[in-house]
């Protein structure tokens, strides 16, 4: 089976096209800069959906432009070459391709001279492990030098022209969004500021409303200490009087009881002393 990477130059370039206008929805386009070799190059890669149906690719070096692609059926091969899950493979190449979301993942690049044809490049991109420090091949593909370069050329800026606009405006939108919280955000200190002064008004007014009352209360609570204090003095002071009066009259009742056994007495002795006498 003839792969579509081996398709003319031209022929490649004009079913980009074709295929960029019937199926732009499912095509992601991404520019990104490689090192191969110790040479920069510029790719191009047209992402079919989500690289499951494969990838659109073209491999500038600034004097030359160099196009191939791969289909779902290449991908599946690719991936039982390798012996990576189809799932893994796309997703570990999507990345190699546009350089996008690798995160600590590191991609190795070579483009090397098609034994064939001096015309041909074979490009291979591979997945670096550092922690057993080998690399191993994902994919390789072999691109053909465009028929006219000025033309993938021309994609190649048309799509960082278009990229620098949607940035463009992208700035934009976020400097608007960001004068407009900006500007929420000084209102906002604003209005707290405003709520803070207010709170201390407040704080300051209740405190001073609230010593009043705690003053009101402390002269209440000493005001009946004292009278609670006077009060106990007074029933004191009542019962001592009422103790000496019990004790002044208890001693007044025992005094009369003496005077009048004395007189009894008295009066029995002259009585006895008259009988006496008589007799």
């Amino acid at each position: 089976r003839t792969r579509k990477c081996d398709l003319p130059g031209r022929a490649f370039v004009q079913d980009v096209k074709r295929e960029s206008v019937s199926t732009c929805s499912a095509i992601m386009r991404t520019l990104c800069k490689l090192q191969a070799g110790g040479q920069p190059y510029y790719l191009l890669t047209n992402v079919v959906q989500n690289g499951r149906e494969g990838f659109q690719l073209t491999l500038c070096d600034g004097l030359t432009a160099w196009t191939g692609q791969v289909d779902g059926d290449d991908m599946h091969d690719m991936a039982e070459e390798c012996g990576i899950e189809f799932g893994t493979f796309v997703s570990d190449s999507v990345k190699a391709l546009t350089r996008e979301n690798m995160g600590d993942i590191t991609f190795h690049y070579s483009v090397e001279i098609h034994e064939e044809d001096v015309t041909y490049r074979q490009f291979s991109w591979k997945k670096y492990i550092p922690s057993e420090k080998v690399r191993f091949q994902l994919g390789s593909l072999k691109l053909i030098a465009a028929a006219v370069p000025s033309e993938a050329m021309q994609q190649i800026f048309d799509h960082a022209l278009t990229k620098v606009e949607e940035l463009k405006r992208t700035i934009a939108d976020v400097r608007k969004e960001k004068d407009r919280l900006s500007g929420e955000r000084t209102k906002a200190l604003e209005r707290l500021g405003k709520y803070v002064s207010q709170k201390g008004d407040m704080e300051r007014d209740l405190y001073a409303k609230f010593v009043v009352v705690v003053n009101d209360k402390k002269a209440k609570i000493r005001q009946l200490k004292d009278e609670l204090a006077q009060a106990r003095e007074m029933g004191a002071s009542q019962q001592a009087r009422k103790v000496s009066q019990t004790a002044k009259q208890h001693d007044a009742s025992g005094s009369e009881g003496n005077d009048t056994d004395k007189n009894l007495e008295s009066s029995e002795g002259n009585d006895t002393d008259k009988n006496l006498e008589s007799s």
